[in-house]
C-alpha cells in the first residue's frame, strides 16, 4: 500500500514539474501581445450570503471587465487609428526575469479600438466629430500575487475638421499572477484598455450634445 502511495506521489510530482517547466518556457518565450475582449455581463444573483459577498469583493479586481454597452450619439463619429506617443516604444514593463517587449502592439490597439469603440457607437446625422487617440503610456507590473496594467491615452476631438479640445484618460486592470508568464501581464493590459477606452464614449456623448446644430 505504501509503495502505491509513493508511486502516486512521484507521478504527481513529475506532472507538476512538467507543468511548471512548460509555464516557465512560456514566460521566457512568449512575445506577442494579444487583445482580450471584455466578458459579457452576467446576471446578478438574486440572493447572496455574507460570505459570498465578501469573496466577491475580494476577487473583483481579478475578474475580467464586462463588455461595454452601445451608445447612441447626436453626431457622426469617426475614429482615427492610435498614434503611439510613448517615449519608450520597446517595452511595457518587466516580469522580473526579463523586459516585456511584445510584438503586435499595433494590432492590439486596432483590436481594442474595434471592440470598444467602432462596434459600440450608433451615429446620427449631426456634425462630424473625429476622434484622434494617442497612446501615451502602457505598462504592466507585479504586486504581491497580482499583476496590474496601466494605460494612459490622450484624445484630440475635432468637430468639422477643427480641433475643439484634448482630453486625457487613464485605465487600470488587474489579474492574478499564476505563472508570471508574459501572457498574464498582457492580459492585465487588456483589462486596462477595458477601463480607459469606454471613458471616451461618455465624453463623445457630452461633446455631441454641445456642438449639435
Amino acid at each position: 500500500m505504501k509503495t502505491i502511495k509513493y508511486m502516486l506521489a512521484a507521478a504527481f510530482s513529475l506532472a507538476m514539474a512538467s507543468t511548471y517547466a512548460a509555464e516557465a518556457n512560456d514566460a521566457g518565450s512568449a512575445s506577442q501581445i494579444k487583445y482580450q475582449k471584455a466578458s459579457a455581463p452576467k446576471p446578478a444573483a438574486k440572493t447572496q450570503s455574507k460570505t459570498q459577498k465578501k469573496a466577491k469583493a475580494e476577487t473583483a479586481e481579478q475578474q475580467a471587465p464586462q463588455e461595454q454597452s452601445s451608445v447612441t450619439t447626436s453626431c457622426q463619429v469617426k475614429f482615427d487609428e492610435f498614434q503611439d506617443n510613448r517615449s519608450n516604444k520597446q517595452t511595457v514593463g518587466t516580469n522580473a526575469i526579463r523586459s516585456l517587449s511584445p510584438t503586435g502592439l499595433e494590432v492590439w490597439l486596432k483590436d481594442a479600438e474595434a471592440d470598444i469603440w467602432l462596434g459600440k457607437v450608433k451615429n446620427s446625422s449631426g456634425k462630424v466629430v473625429t476622434v484622434k487617440p494617442k497612446l501615451e503610456r502602457l505598462y504592466a507590473y507585479a504586486q504581491s500575487m497580482n499583476l496590474h496594467g496601466v494605460m494612459a491615452i490622450s484624445v484630440d476631438y475635432f468637430v468639422e475638421g477643427q480641433l475643439i479640445e484634448t482630453r486625457k484618460y487613464r485605465g487600470f486592470g488587474s489579474t492574478g499572477n499564476t505563472w508570471n508568464a508574459e501572457s498574464e501581464y498582457y492580459e492585465a493590459l487588456s483589462y486596462a484598455a477595458h477601463d480607459a477606452l469606454p471613458k471616451v464614449l461618455k465624453d463623445i456623448n457630452s461633446l455631441c450634445e454641445k456642438v449639435k446644430s
